[in-house]
């Protein structure tokens, strides 16, 4: 909702992957998306529906990455407030990292505890920045911070989600969508 989008617009302030218009890429993105999908579920075309989806669980995880990101960064000497942020930061993308690769997951885990420190916060830094890349996030979107890229690769791969939109599901978000559709 707008808590992402508000996330995603301040964070891309910081990674510079603003538009001309001083909005996230990420957003733009989102919002085709959506606009797609919608079109989808009112034709309840469930397959098209599903990539769509797909995209979207990993686009939004883009602001919660620049956020972690940005608090190990930007904040090495982590008061209680940062701290509270970077460990709900870290957590909220923790189960997309562990898909991708168990061990940076394990590395983040262990390193943002209850009080980390400087080469904890390293370490769990490039954890995560190799990650990314193996979670099918666009690293171009994910963006630079301080000048350097978000990524410790530049090129994204494929995200084999754990996301399943099945035919059951996809026909009741149909029956929704053509509710909605005829309320609006």
């Amino acid at each position: 909702g707008m808590m992402m989008y508000g996330l995603a617009k301040e964070q891309c302030k910081q990674f510079d992957v603003c538009t001309n218009s001083g909005d996230a890429k990420v957003n733009e993105r989102l919002i085709t998306l959506f606009y797609a999908g919608r079109s989808e579920l009112t034709a309840r075309n469930c397959p098209p529906l599903h990539k769509a989806a797909e995209k979207i669980e990993i686009l939004l995880q883009i602001p919660l990455i620049q956020s972690t990101l940005s608090l190990m960064i930007l904040n090495p000497s982590m008061n209680e407030d940062n701290f509270g942020e970077l460990y709900a930061f870290s957590r909220s993308i923790l189960p997309y990292v562990e898909e991708a690769d168990r061990d940076a997951s394990q590395i983040i885990a262990k390193n943002i505890d209850f009080r980390p420190t400087k080469g904890n916060l390293d370490a769990a830094m490039m954890a995560l920045k190799d990650a990314i890349p193996k979670m099918g996030v666009d690293c171009d979107l994910v963006g630079r911070l301080d000048g350097k890229s978000a990524c410790a690769k530049s090129t994204a791969t494929s995200h084999t989600g754990s996301f399943v939109l099945s035919l059951s599901t996809c026909t009741v978000l149909s029956f929704v969508g053509v509710i909605v559709t005829f309320l609006m």
